[in-house]
């Protein structure tokens, strides 16, 4: 084994010095990885079907349609903070990013169906805009409320319906 090189070599112990000195390489648990991250993923299927009830879209008022559809997907990122982030990751393997593919290539037709259901006479290029920017919003407010503890958790979430609502109610509410 060659001795560690570089700055802070002398610092570091173990395989992580093999590593920065260029002798090893790092391995990583990808099966039980991708064990996880594929229990995860059918979680957040499971959130996104519950969400996405179709049968709900034009039933409810469109406070109680946000309350449906923004609560099992917080829950879910409440319970796996770093879900989303390690799949954003360029680098990562495609066994472990395919687990997350269908709900993300799915979610924007979801938005623009349930936006059709309630507001079928909007064009669709208006239909699509709009659930890319209610997308995004609600992508931009998920750090917040997972950050958020208790009481502060609670209203992050309010300020994030707050936010959907005042965005989509002359569209579909």
């Amino acid at each position: 084994m060659q001795p560690a090189q570089g700055a802070g070599a002398h610092q570091l112990a173990g395989p992580a010095r093999r590593i920065r000195a260029g002798t090893s390489t790092p391995r990583i648990k990808v099966a039980s990885t991708a064990h996880r991250q594929g229990r995860a993923g059918a979680q957040l299927r499971a959130a996104h079907q519950e969400a996405f009830d179709e049968a709900r879209f034009t039933a409810l008022p469109l406070p109680e349609l946000l309350d449906r559809m923004v609560d099992p997907i917080l829950a879910f990122n409440v319970a796996h903070p770093g879900f989303k982030a390690l799949f954003a990751r360029t680098d990562m393997p495609a066994g472990l990013a395919d687990a997350a593919l269908p709900v993300q290539t799915a979610l924007p037709a979801r938005v623009e169906a349930m936006i059709a259901a309630r507001a079928p006479r909007r064009p669709a290029a208006e239909r699509s805009r709009t659930a890319l920017v209610g997308i995004r919003i609600f992508q931009a407010m998920v750090p917040l409320v997972v950050a958020a503890e208790g009481a502060e958790r609670a209203a992050m979430t309010r300020e994030l319906k707050r936010a959907l609502h005042g965005y989509l109610s002359d569209t579909i509410g």
